[in-house]
């Protein structure tokens, strides 16, 4: 039975943010080859809490794949004014490549509609893997942002 055959989609629960945050700084830790410095580290957490805040504040939901009993994929979806910003769209490695993310991308999108929402917005890295995926998903390229960081 193929993962996605076998996911549950659903609403994150509290006791599901251990997990979530494995996949996010599991993310971070590929792109820094393997390692998770204390600054990113100290960037990454309070980010983290501050979607958690944006949710409990009603702004938003994470929403989760589970597969075997636990989340193996997971994205946030954060709304204003009629728009809706996905956040964090993040798979576990090991189940990358199966439809968990599309699943995810077009259920969550599902609940927003209901919920007043008018526009999906998905900011994502030009030369990610993942931007073929959102426009097969029916996202277009719009704009180019530019961001910096500077580590303290």
């Amino acid at each position: 039975q193929s993962p996605c055959a076998a996911m549950a989609l659903r609403l994150a629960r509290r006791g599901d943010l251990p997990a979530l945050w494995r996949l996010y700084a599991g993310f971070e830790r590929e792109l820094h080859g393997g390692l998770l410095p204390p600054a990113p580290r100290r960037f990454l957490r309070g980010r983290f809490a501050d979607f958690a805040q944006r949710v409990q504040a009603g702004a938003g939901d994470w929403h989760v794949a589970v597969v075997q009993g636990r989340p193996a994929a997971a994205l946030g979806l954060f709304l204003h004014a009629g728009i809706g910003r996905f956040q964090e769209v993040l798979t576990d490695a090991r189940w990358r490549r199966q439809g968990l993310c599309s699943a995810l991308v077009h259920g969550a999108a599902a609940q927003a509609w209901p919920r007043g929402v008018r526009r999906l917005v998905m900011v994502a890295d030009p030369s990610s893997a993942a931007i073929g995926l959102y426009r097969r998903l029916g996202f277009r390229d719009v704009e180019e942002v530019i961001t910096a960081c500077k580590e303290p």
